[in-house]
This record gives structure tokens, C-alpha cells and sequence, in this order.
């Protein structure tokens, strides 16, 4: 479909392509057992890759509301700081992504496990992958500050993780908000949220989860450089 030379072709390309979808789709299905799902309703292990999605989405939620709410200051491990305890400018994406592992591990039931850099088709790397059983759900992680959230949605998390066999399509866009992205810079956490889940097509929108985390200190005071 991105050969130029096929440009004739694409319209039957595309169609192929969403057909396959379909198949790939019914093929990956698998129902519920009574067993599984009174399993999951007992607060017990995933039943599949969709039942992962949401635990893992709601745990992220709690994360959240723990760094806006809580008297830890969690958010301090995203940023670095001046000798005053004051943000200077956000941590690496590695140390990040590290932070909320640490934060999401003590949330998750057992036989629920999230693993960093998990390996995908072509070499590619989720930067987090949570894994129950043969039911797996990848979490592409970036920061607001980023210029390419939407390609990078479409292109990373939806084109090379989400058709991996145990995620049955499924996966986490998450975003650390750092301050409002160049392109909008008068957004919020929200709406950012929403310009992301605007792009997705409706079956996207059941398997693909966007969640935004306000890491920025509770006061709302930025850094000057705006958290870019």
C-alpha cells in the first residue's frame, strides 16, 4: 500500500487488507469459559488479551490518580531537579518508563507480570509489555513533548506490536504529559486524549486503549521550558 508503484492497486490493497483484519480477528477469537469468567469477575487472572487490556488500563488510572493525588510526590521520579527540589527538565523516556514498571508491579494480581523492552516481529520493542499466560498486551510509551504522537500510534503500536499473536489486537497507548505539545500548545491532558482517539477507526477504538498521565508537578508550575 506505500509502494508508489502499486498506486493503481491501492484501493483493492486496502480493502485485502481490512478483510484479512477480519479474518485474523474471528481466527484469534477465543470465548470464555464459566471457569474464566468467574475467575476474572473474582478479581482472579485475565480470561483473554481484552480482559488483560482493561485490568492493566484501570491499574494505569490508579497510577495516575496516585501521582496528581497522593502526598509522595511520585511525580518527582519523571523529572530532574535543581539542588531546591524544583523540575529542571523531564528524565529520559528509559528512566520513565522505568518509574511507572515500579509503580505498576505493586498494583497488578498475581500471574499478571510487566516486562520492559519485549521483543517483537522484525526486531522491533514494545516498552512495556504486560503478560498473562498465553495473552499478552503491548504499552508504547511517549512523552507529550513529542512531535509525531499520532504517527507514532498508527506506525509503532497499531502497525508492529498489537498483531502479535497473544494481543489479539489489542494494546496501550500511553502518554506522559509534560506540558502541552508543541502542535497544540494550549491543549490539556484531555484533549490530547481525545485529538489521539479521534484518529482511531471504530474497531481501533475497541481494541486500542489512549491513556494520558499528568506527571508535571501537582501545582501546575512547569519548568520553563515547558516540559519540551
Amino acid at each position: 500500500i506505500n509502494d508508489p508503484r502499486l498506486a493503481n492497486w491501492h484501493g483493492f490493497l486496502k480493502m485485502a487488507r481490512e478483510r484479512q483484519k477480519v479474518v485474523h480477528r474471528d481466527y484469534s477469537y477465543r470465548p470464555k469459559t464459566i471457569d474464566k469468567v468467574q475467575r476474572t469477575r473474582g478479581g482472579g487472572a485475565p480470561a483473554n488479551a481484552a480482559d488483560l487490556a482493561a485490568l492493566v488500563s484501570a491499574h494505569l488510572a490508579d497510577v495516575a490518580a496516585t501521582i496528581r493525588g497522593d502526598n509522595d510526590n511520585y511525580w518527582r521520579h519523571f523529572w530532574n531537579e535543581n539542588p531546591y527540589g524544583q523540575p529542571t527538565d523531564p528524565k529520559p523516556e528509559n528512566s520513565c518508563r522505568d518509574a511507572l514498571l515500579t509503580a505498576l508491579r505493586r498494583l497488578l494480581p498475581p500471574g499478571v507480570r510487566v516486562e520492559p523492552e519485549h521483543r517483537h516481529a522484525g526486531e522491533t520493542r514494545a516498552d512495556i509489555e504486560a503478560i498473562c499466560g498465553e495473552f499478552s498486551v503491548p504499552i508504547e510509551i511517549k512523552p507529550s513533548s513529542r512531535g509525531d504522537l499520532e504517527d507514532a500510534l498508527h506506525s509503532q503500536l497499531i502497525a508492529k506490536y498489537t498483531n502479535a499473536p497473544g494481543a489479539s489486537g489489542h494494546g496501550i497507548y500511553l502518554i506522559l504529559w509534560l506540558g502541552a505539545p508543541p502542535a497544540i500548545p494550549q491543549a490539556t491532558p484531555k484533549d490530547l486524549k481525545q485529538q489521539l482517539e479521534n484518529t482511531l477507526t471504530p474497531d481501533q477504538t475497541r481494541e486500542i486503549s489512549v491513556i494520558v498521565i499528568d506527571v508535571t508537578k501537582p501545582d501546575g508550575n512547569l519548568p520553563p521550558s515547558g516540559g519540551s
